[in-house]
């Protein structure tokens, strides 16, 4: 329910700022795709810095992977959402889109898995680095 609700804005301003552009904030190269690109990569930062300091206070730290290092897990958490959703999201879409033609169902899933994979790799490769801060060989 709160990943909705941090959700929410970033997916009215994105579709908001489409309509207010005319479509031009799609189109990779314009003046509006980077200023909106810009926009939304923030958001992401943000909404990703919040997931991960939800994720650090309420799962992982009970479950004792990030005992002493949870700000590093939310610094991962952020850059991983800052880079993953712009690339998939706005990036590739706006590579994989024709104008006014209708966008295709493998376009989509690849939009979509590109995005969580991004993101995945990034928490992963953290989530590792930071769980075995207390492994202590004997």
């Amino acid at each position: 329910m709160l990943g909705f609700f941090f959700v929410y804005p970033y997916l009215l301003i994105y579709s908001f700022s489409a309509l207010l552009t005319s479509g031009q904030s799609l189109i990779f190269g314009t003046q509006e795709f980077w200023s909106v690109s810009l926009c939304l990569a923030l958001m992401s930062l943000i909404f990703g810095s919040l997931v991960g300091l939800l994720q650090g206070i309420l799962v992982i730290r009970r479950w004792g992977a990030v005992p002493r290092r949870p700000l590093w897990w939310i610094i991962g958490s952020a850059i991983a959402w800052g880079v993953g959703y712009p690339l998939g999201e706005q990036f590739l879409a706006s590579l994989l889109w024709h104008g006014s033609t209708p966008f295709p169902q493998s376009a989509t899933v690849l939009i979509v898995g590109t995005t969580w994979g991004i993101i995945g790799a990034i928490t992963g490769v953290v989530l590792v680095w930071v769980g075995r801060a207390r492994v202590k060989v004997r």
